[in-house]
């Protein structure tokens, strides 16, 4: 292999360029230079643009990344449960839905958990990130309510003032700022509203008529689906992912952020902390001041 023409002065007695994984498809088709990180085009179909240069995003997850120590649907759950608009029959038929789930790997069970979760992950999953039957026989309206007036009462004041800064530097300096996050998009809708993040790409309840069946509609972002997505967005959208941020807080986040070029771990977990160590990763901490 010969040394590109971006290193003219590096010596032949130097290591040549290594590959790495393409970040518009998770090829392994593109070469990096060692020395000007340059990256050499893709001939994968899907990639026949990378060598355009794209416009730079940045990404944010929301949960306990931009949100501090918490999430939006638990703070759509306090006042749902406060207003008495939730009660013991809904939050039993999410236990008993997760239940189903850990034993089955029917769809026609209901909830269907990914594969490539780990242990711990699928409890979260089965529970919490990808059982919405509590919210069953709600009408979206309501939701959409319900989600306005939490995001006043119990979101707003959860914020990380760092976080929200950050956000806005990436949209002052230009970059094409997105909220991505597997939450429910009615519970994200007013946080993209006050924050004026350009795109919200966010988990989508299944609707009969106006009223919530519980299930999630596919696609889901959550661990590879949330990947898949960016990239999806980055062709259509004609965004430089190997220029672009990416900012979330949990080890399920790990593709996500993998398939940008300035990964942040923010307030990470302990594996995910682990990861962004290794291979070193800016790791942020956002917090309530």
């Amino acid at each position: 292999m010969q040394l590109r023409r971006c290193c003219p002065s590096v010596r032949r007695s130097t290591p040549p360029a290594t590959r790495s994984r393409c970040l518009r498809c998770s090829c392994a088709s593109r070469e990096v230079c060692l020395y000007c990180s340059t990256l050499a085009p893709c001939s994968a179909e899907g990639c026949r643009r990378s060598s355009d240069v794209g416009q730079p995003g940045a990404f944010f997850d929301i949960d306990r990344t931009l949100l501090v120590g918490t999430s939006l649907e638990s703070c759509f759950l306090r006042v749902a449960l406060r207003r008495h608009r939730l009660g013991p029959r809904a939050l039993l038929r999410n236990l008993v839905t997760g239940l189903r789930a850990l034993g089955s790997r029917d769809p026609a069970q209901g909830l269907v958990l990914p594969r490539d979760l780990p242990p711990t992950a699928r409890l979260r999953y089965a529970f919490f990130s990808g059982n919405k039957a509590y919210l069953q026989g709600l009408s979206l309206q309501e939701c959409r309510a319900l989600a306005q007036a939490s995001f006043e009462s119990e979101v707003l004041p959860r914020l990380s003032p760092r976080g929200v800064a950050c956000f806005c530097e990436h949209r002052n300096a230009g970059r094409r700022v997105i909220l991505l996050s597997g939450t429910l998009d009615f519970l994200a809708e007013p946080l993209q509203a006050y924050l004026q993040a350009e795109r919200l790409l966010a988990a989508r309840p299944e609707i009969d008529g106006d009223r919530l069946t519980g299930r999630l509609a596919e696609p889901h972002p959550y661990g590879r689906q949330k990947r898949e997505l960016l990239q999806q967005l980055a062709l259509e959208e004609d965004i430089d992912l190997s220029c672009s941020y990416a900012y979330a807080d949990h080890y399920t986040d790990l593709p996500f952020l993998e398939a940008v070029g300035h990964p942040v771990a923010v307030n990470p977990d302990r594996r995910l902390y682990r990861v962004a160590r290794a291979r070193g990763w800016v790791i942020e901490r956002f917090g309530k001041e």
